[in-house]
Parts: structure tokens; sequence; C-alpha cells
């Protein structure tokens, strides 16, 4: 379970994935909270930017973990897609 961080709150509704050179990730989503709110407004009702994340995981005692607990502050280099 990841918590929030300063840039980022909300984090949830994650998948997790192993790219092709076996390391293990999480996607989720989170609102940033620079900029919460898309462009568009619907009536009255703004919409909420929940832009997708991701972090590398790693295991310990059997149990995935993203280093800190929240997500990562900037970028992080992208999952492998190049066989090896």
């Amino acid at each position: 379970m990841l918590r929030r961080s300063e840039a980022w709150i909300g984090p949830g509704y994650n998948s997790v994935f192993t790219d092709r050179a076996g390391q293990d990730w999480s996607a989720y989503h989170a609102i940033d909270v620079r900029r919460p709110y898309a462009e568009a407004v619907i009536g009255k009702d703004c919409l909420v930017r929940r832009p997708m994340l991701t972090d590398r995981l790693t295991w310990k005692d059997g149990w995935p973990h993203v280093e800190g607990g929240m997500p990562s502050a900037g970028p992080v280099a992208a999952p492998s897609v190049l066989r090896k």
C-alpha cells in the first residue's frame, strides 16, 4: 500500500507487472497536488486528473515494496521492453 507524498495524493488502483528484464513494477494512479484538475469542466463539476505512475517493486519477506512507501518524487527509469 502506498501512502501520499508531498507531490502525489490518493495513490491507488494498482496493477503489478514484470518487465522483460524480470523486474517487477507497480502501475497506479494518483493525483498531482500541483495540478489536480483537468482543463475541461463539465457543468459545475471539475474533473480530477489521475495520471498513471510506475514504480519499481522490491520484495521483502515475500511482500512487494515500493522504495520509501510512497510515489517517487520524480521520473524513474522506464520498464525494460527489450529482450535480453
